[in-house]
């Protein structure tokens, strides 16, 4: 990038409101929520949940698409966090919140990841479930596609106040291997490095 990527943090009532609009869309609250998770919420879920399991999203993708100026790098070097693309398939895993632990768990899921202008809350279906998505924005200003080759140098140098873009990888990894998942695109980046 030429010109730094400046990103102001959504301010707290835009995050409420945010949240609350995508639980308006949800008829079956009392059944708890459903969240697909595929990248590093996954390594140490800030939330309560009632159960996990591995689950697949077809016809997506993770992909390092996201630049991101605060956590993982810079604004005038930023790194690089997962998003989604369309295409193939996506390993993950699914959190069940229950009915009255959801709000509360999903406040978390909000304050990390809709902080910035990445992701759109989404309702899919995933194996027969709805289930929420943390889609990324095709508007977002931080939406970007990398070759593999910027890709790598941008993961093996941004740092930014949550460590290194390489300890996100590595973080990423280790948290689907305990579920058993191997992201073969994950891997090739962290073999390369």
């Amino acid at each position: 990038m030429n010109t730094d990527l400046i990103l102001p943090h959504r301010p707290q009532a835009e995050l409420e409101t945010s949240l609350d609009k995508t639980l308006k869309d949800k008829s079956d609250l009392h059944r708890g929520v459903w969240v697909f998770v595929y990248g590093l919420l996954a390594y140490n879920p800030p939330f309560k949940y009632v159960s996990c399991q591995p689950q697949v999203l077809q016809g997506w993708q993770r992909r390092f698409n996201l630049a991101d100026p605060h956590n993982r790098g810079t604004p005038s070097s930023p790194g690089l966090t997962l998003g989604l693309e369309q295409e193939g398939e996506c390993h993950g895993v699914s959190y069940l919140l229950s009915a009255v632990e959801a709000h509360e768990a999903l406040r978390k899921i909000w304050e990390q990841e809709m902080l910035l202008p990445f992701y759109i809350p989404t309702w899919m279906d995933i194996e027969g479930r709805s289930q929420l998505v943390m889609m990324t924005d095709p508007a977002s200003p931080a939406l970007t596609h990398p070759g593999p080759q910027e890709t790598l140098y941008v993961i093996a140098t941004a740092k930014g106040k949550a460590g290194t873009n390489q300890a996100y990888l590595e973080n990423v990894i280790d948290a689907f291997r305990r579920f058993g998942i191997e992201d073969a695109y994950l891997k090739d980046i962290q073999n390369r490095l």
